[in-house]
């Protein structure tokens, strides 16, 4: 089996790796897909679980996630200051979990009087029947777009 170098595919963000099987007289070309950021992740079964990252700089901007949800699942991203206490309004218990496959996701939470996202802080993730692939920062362009739409 002697894998080729993968093929990625812009418009779906899918990495394509294609190898031979079989022996030397009954060779098949074959195939194998993955979603770019779908190669590895943190994942928790019907039992939930956390993970809390370090202070990373948020900038004040919202958090994105990519995982993949299993059956009643959720994913749900809480926000701590850079001394780890909770902002107001945007803990993990007033998330709006993530229920379905998503892909460089924004996540939310429940409390339209929320505290602004500070420029340092630590994401805390409560899992369930969920993998987290990737987390990140929603872009600038983004964030400028919701300051100018308002409340």
């Amino acid at each position: 089996c002697f894998p080729l170098e993968p093929v990625a595919d812009p418009s779906t963000r899918e990495l394509r790796f294609y190898f031979f099987g079989g022996d030397e007289a009954n060779a098949t070309l074959n195939v194998a897909a993955f979603h770019a950021d779908g190669a590895a992740g943190l994942g928790a079964g019907s039992r939930s679980g956390s993970v809390t990252s370090r202070v990373l700089p948020c900038r004040g901007r919202a958090p994105i996630v990519t995982a993949k949800v299993v059956g009643s699942g959720h994913v749900s991203v809480g926000i701590l200051d850079d001394a780890g206490r909770p902002v107001a309004g945007r803990s993990v218990a007033d998330a709006i979990p993530v229920l379905l496959d998503a892909t460089d996701e924004e996540v939310g939470w429940r409390s339209e009087r929320a505290a602004p996202i500070p420029e340092r802080c630590v994401l805390q993730f409560e899992l369930a029947e969920a993998t987290l692939f990737t987390f990140g920062f929603a872009s600038t362009a983004r964030a400028d777009r919701a300051a100018r739409r308002g409340p």
